[in-house]
C-alpha cells in the first residue's frame, strides 16, 4: 500500500494465468506473522479472543483488521465460519480461540 495506490485491487491478492484465472493467493506484500509490538498484540489479542467469545466461534475464526494512525486496532468485519478450501485466503486460521495451540498463523485442511 502507498499514496499513490492506496486500495488493495485483485492483483494484489490474486495470481492469474494469462487469462486472467486466479491460480493462487499473493501474499499481498504481507509478512505472517506481522512484525508488531507486544503492546499491538496484546491489544490485537484480546479484540480477537472477546469477538471470538461473542460471536459463539468454537475453534476458530478470521478477522480483517486495521491499524489507525495513532496505533489502534479495529475489525472491519468477523468471519465465523469459513470453507477449508486450498485456493481460498480463509482457508488460512490465524486467530484460534484461547486455550487452542498457537497464535500464529496455520493452514487448515
Amino acid at each position: 500500500m502507498s499514496e499513490e495506490h492506496p486500495i488493495r485491487a485483485s492483483q494484489d491478492k490474486l495470481v492469474t494465468d494469462s487469462r486472467g484465472v486466479p491460480t493462487t493467493v499473493t501474499t499481498g506484500g504481507r509478512k505472517c506473522p506481522a512484525d508488531i509490538d507486544d503492546v499491538l498484540r496484546e491489544k490485537l489479542r484480546h479484540l480477537a479472543v472477546n469477538s471470538h467469545k461473542a460471536l459463539g466461534c468454537r475453534d476458530y475464526s478470521l478477522y480483517d483488521v486495521r491499524i489507525d494512525p495513532q496505533g489502534e486496532p479495529y475489525f472491519l468485519e468477523a468471519r465465523a465460519c469459513t470453507a477449508p478450501s486450498p485456493r481460498r485466503a480463509s482457508s488460512w486460521a490465524c486467530a484460534p480461540a484461547e486455550g487452542r495451540s498457537s497464535g500464529r498463523c496455520s493452514r487448515r485442511s
